[in-house]
């Protein structure tokens, strides 16, 4: 039906689709794996996320941390899991959390922006911040 509606207009949906990004604003996702191989891998990934429970982020890339979430210990309407999620003020987002089946770390961004671009800069701004983590 939504096919048909904005066909009849003259539109597709990837112009509509477009257009609701030019209103509410633009947003890029990207996802990290960092591996983490043995017993001292596991120490280490282990070691990361109970650090960033001990001494939350205040800010990634500069951009404040308006909320964190730790899905673990904060009642949050979900399943209690080892996750913990970052909000910022714009918007954009970081959430870590351990792969249930590898050694490995999982981390998803999500940019924000005003364009296109800003969205995919605001997430490579993201990934930056976590540069250290390839050679952890």
């Amino acid at each position: 039906e939504m096919f048909a509606y904005y066909k009849a207009k003259g539109k597709s949906l990837l112009q509509f689709l477009r257009e609701l990004y030019e209103t509410y604003g633009w947003y890029a996702i990207k996802l990290l794996s960092f591996t983490f191989e043995g017993a001292q891998g596991f120490a280490k990934m282990e070691s990361l996320m109970n650090g960033l429970r001990a001494d939350p982020p205040v800010s990634f890339a500069g951009e404040p941390v308006e909320k964190s979430i730790d899905y673990q210990h904060e009642k949050t309407g979900l399943p209690k899991s080892n996750v913990l999620r970052f909000i910022l003020r714009s918007g954009a987002e970081v959430v870590i959390r351990p792969s249930g089946t590898e050694p490995k770390l999982k981390v998803y961004l999500t940019g924000t922006g005003k364009t296109e671009a800003d969205s995919h800069e605001a997430v490579a701004a993201l990934e930056r911040c976590f540069a250290d983590w390839a050679s952890a």
